[in-house]
């Protein structure tokens, strides 16, 4: 038997041995959409309109004047709600992003020359709702200035205020506001059009590591019972039972990254970006999965190692290479130490692909760095495995 052959018999067994493990296939395919949606669900939409509430308790033209503002804001979308309650359930769900109540006597305190409150309904855990909020703020503040330009007006020169109104409307439409223009340098922020666009990504490094290194168990588990020494007793060479087994966790490891690829993208309207630079990171990044895998199989020494060790470790570097927060909100010395693993390497490639619509060229380090990293383990791996498969 030729050592591709054997390989390849090799690698198809132990596929089938790690698709039979039905919580095995659950954490490579349920766990990481469900951790998608929740992540992706806490964070919310972090571009476009944001969907808010108004509940009216004032009923008036003043106050519909004001929602009318608040309607032909380009940045938000106004849901009318009708009670207070079903507007904090909607608000508390994130079905919207923020609500706002206009007061009962709300004209009556203008007309009066009071101060009329606008009252917010909100949640501050939520790294959106300032945006949601600071939007809102805008339009109420150029409503209020028109209602003081008209009060002002009107008790100056004695006009109907409804004409006032009107005029100050106009003129507050044709004055051209302040244009302030931002430019991120450096770190700057993350922006994308879905709010499953970082998780996604942070979740394929994190799950693809995590899953490739315990699904080393099984690779121990053959190991313990025999089954290598009895595949080496017939003509099979040790080239190809290391061969077989590398293989395997590849093909495992590209598989957890293609689901996430494409759940990301069928249910999470993830746009990935360019498919060559997709398609390198998915593999390369396989590659320093797999060969992890069968580095930790190889010198582990029971299933459960695989499991007590692989996991925390897979965690603790996807936490400091950024696989569960932005590398651009942790201190520099931490985001530095975090580039000794290949996750924060893996995810300043994601981010410049998904977020920035950047090519192959643009990553071509991170690209590199990669290749690097799974050339040295590899290599590591291949010299541990053969030790293990051959020891008596």
């Amino acid at each position: 038997m030729s050592t591709l052959r054997a390989a390849s018999a090799i690698a198809r067994v132990e596929l089938a041995r790690i698709v039979r493990d039905r919580t095995g296939v659950a954490f490579i395919v349920v766990l990481p959409i469900l951790v998608i949606i929740v992540i992706g669900s806490s964070i919310g939409s972090v571009s476009g309109s944001a969907r808010i509430g108004v509940l009216d308790l004032d009923r008036t033209p003043e106050s519909a004047a004001l929602i009318d503002d608040l309607e032909a804001s380009d940045r938000l979308e106004v849901v009318l709600v009708d009670d207070l309650e079903s507007l904090t359930v909607d608000v508390r769900l994130d079905r919207l992003r923020v609500g706002v109540v206009v007061p009962a006597g709300h004209a009556e305190r203008l007309a009066g020359g009071d101060t009329s409150e606008i009252d917010l309904v909100l949640d501050p855990s939520r790294a959106t709702t300032a945006a949601a909020r600071n939007s809102v703020a805008a339009v109420v503040d150029r409503h209020a200035a028109v209602v003081a330009a008209t009060a002002f007006v009107s008790e100056l020169t004695g006009a109907d205020p409804s004409t006032v109104t009107g005029t100050a409307t106009d003129v507050a439409t044709v004055l051209v506001p302040v244009r302030v223009e931002t430019e991120d340098i450096g770190t700057g922020g993350i922006d994308a059009g879905s709010p499953f666009s970082y998780p996604a990504a942070a979740n394929l490094v994190l799950f693809t590591f995590i899953n490739t290194l315990a699904v080393g168990g099984a690779l121990v588990e053959s190991r313990r019972l025999g089954v290598t020494r009895r595949i080496l007793a017939g003509p099979v060479s040790p080239s190809a039972v290391v061969g077989g087994y590398a293989a395997s966790r590849f093909v495992v490891a590209v598989g957890q990254g293609l689901i996430v690829v494409v759940a990301g993208a069928l249910l999470f309207d993830v746009e990935w970006g360019a498919p060559l630079a997709v398609a390198l990171l998915v593999v390369l990044f396989s590659v320093v999965a797999a060969a992890v895998g069968v580095l930790v199989g190889a010198v582990a020494r029971t299933p459960e190692q695989t499991q007590s060790i692989g996991i925390p470790v897979g965690i603790a570097m996807g936490m400091l290479g950024g696989a569960l927060w932005p590398l651009q909100f942790v201190p520099d010395w931490l985001r530095q130490l975090g580039h000794v693993t290949p996750h924060a390497w893996a995810m300043d490639g994601w981010v410049t692909v998904v977020f920035e619509d950047g090519g192959v060229a643009d990553i071509a380090v991170e690209l590199a760095v990669l290749a690097v990293y799974g050339a040295v383990v590899a290599s590591l791996a291949v010299v541990g495995l053969r030790r293990a498969v051959t020891r008596p």
